[in-house]
């Protein structure tokens, strides 16, 4: 599991791996709300539902890191899951996903990162966790 604590001046603090990921997050996200993918309602369907699975499968930001970097976890399920809603039925199936479906996977776990961020800035200064542990 990646180092991962929260802090008052900043809301998490990162190694640099798990700096890499949100950043990688936050590009896709960027990348998929500035097309006109993002119009898609099977895209956006897509894209919440992940949300969802990342809620059951992810209940700290540790776990979101963890998850997506987990060999044998659940991000190759969540490309075929999307694929399976945004890809056009009268055309094969790629062989490899597609880049639309790694923007709203990426993006799926950048929304879910956004929760735990807006979640810890709602909790009182005594009920956020201490920057030594």
């Amino acid at each position: 599991m990646r180092t991962l604590m929260a802090t008052t001046s900043s809301l998490f603090t990162l190694d640099p791996y798990g700096q890499t990921m949100v950043k990688l997050w936050h590009a896709a996200s960027a990348r998929l709300t500035a097309g006109s993918e993002s119009d898609d309602v099977l895209v956006q369907a897509a894209g919440r539902a992940v949300v969802a699975w990342l809620r059951q499968d992810a209940a700290t930001p540790a776990l979101l890191l963890d998850t997506f970097s987990r060999p044998g976890g659940p991000l190759i399920p969540q490309l075929r899951f999307v694929g399976s809603l945004v890809h056009d039925p009268t055309q094969a199936m790629p062989a490899e996903p597609p880049r639309l479906w790694w923007w709203v996977v990426a993006d799926a776990y950048y929304r879910r990162w956004l929760e735990f961020s807006e979640a810890q800035t709602q909790l009182p200064a005594s009920q956020r966790p201490d920057p030594a542990s």
